[in-house]
């Protein structure tokens, strides 16, 4: 009698387990694809987005490119223009002229001493409200007054103070007008003269 015997403990005998079946690969290559071509989608976007706002960037540096140069060129055409230079020496000579003056006067080369003439300085005791003098020509047979006041009445009142001084006594004024410019009706205007200017 012969007797055989099996090991099924043997490595053939053992149950193949598969790891991944055929249908559970191809869900995972679908999966895998999905995935891809989402992140191509959305990294797509993005670079799209980035062009735009380059283009954008680009865009706005070419016009701050323009406004410098067209800036630089007003600048280039200021100075190479001398009229501020000219207008520069003119207002300089202009302050040398007054200095020159203001020296001139102060050293009591003008009138009697006191810097200004004895009428200019009996002419400064005059005092109204509301009324100056723009303008004052004197001479030795001819005297001008120019002025405005805010008020109309005041003017008469203004000159009715010369006859305390001496100096015009016997002045007989011939011009004597009033009037209210339409621009500046807030003040009225006058001129008081001895006689009609030459």
């Amino acid at each position: 009698m012969i007797v055989q015997e099996i090991n099924l403990y043997q490595e053939r005998f053992k149950e193949k387990v598969v790891a991944l079946s055929a249908r559970q690969l191809l869900s995972i290559f679908t999966i895998s694809l999905c995935i891809v071509g989402y992140l191509t989608f959305l990294y797509g976007d993005q670079y799209q987005q980035a062009t735009i706002e380059n283009q954008r960037l680009v865009a706005q540096k070419e016009q701050a490119e323009k406004v410098l140069s067209a800036i630089q060129s007003k600048l280039e055409t200021i100075l190479a223009n001398n009229q501020y230079d000219i207008q520069l020496k003119k207002v300089s000579r202009d302050i040398s002229v007054r200095k020159h003056m203001i020296n001139f006067v102060s050293k009591n080369q003008f009138g009697s001493g006191k810097g200004f003439s004895n009428r200019l300085d009996m002419l400064s005791q005059f005092s109204m409200p509301d009324v100056w003098l723009s303008e004052i020509k004197l001479s030795d047979d001819y005297m001008k007054f120019s002025g405005s006041a805010l008020r109309e009445e005041n003017v008469p009142e203004y000159f009715n103070q010369f006859k305390k001084q001496e100096m015009f006594k016997g002045r007989k004024f011939d011009v004597f007008e009033m009037q209210r410019p339409a621009e500046r009706d807030w003040k009225v205007d006058f001129v008081i003269a001895s006689r009609v200017e030459e």
